[in-house]
């Protein structure tokens, strides 16, 4: 019996042990991350689609005289609500059992 309760102790103390070692080698590993750069890339790409579908619209003899003083905004509101509300939605749910 003191076998069993003794081998369990030295599994959690390994698991215990073990884990706090890997949360370690993890959180260094992503604190070298270059999050700066990868989002000022993010934002160049997105940027430069935006100005692409904005100029192909401004171009467009269906769209060119509406884009920019109807079309454009309520196409910006509407994708403004629909990913801020995705995202807002996202980590609300991951704080969600934090105390508070």
């Amino acid at each position: 019996m003191i076998e069993i309760i003794t081998a369990w102790g030295t599994a959690q103390i390994a698991a215990y042990a073990g884990g706090s070692i890997l949360i370690v080698i993890v959180t260094w590993i992503l604190k070298k991350i270059p999050t700066v750069k990868i989002r000022k890339a993010i934002y160049d790409l997105f940027f430069k689609i935006g100005a692409i579908i904005s100029k192909f619209f401004n171009t467009w003899k269906y769209t060119k005289k509406i884009w920019e003083n109807t079309l454009e905004p309520w196409l910006v509101g509407f994708l403004d609500m629909l990913f801020m509300s995705i995202i807002n939605g996202l980590f609300d749910g991951l704080r969600s059992d934090n105390k508070k």
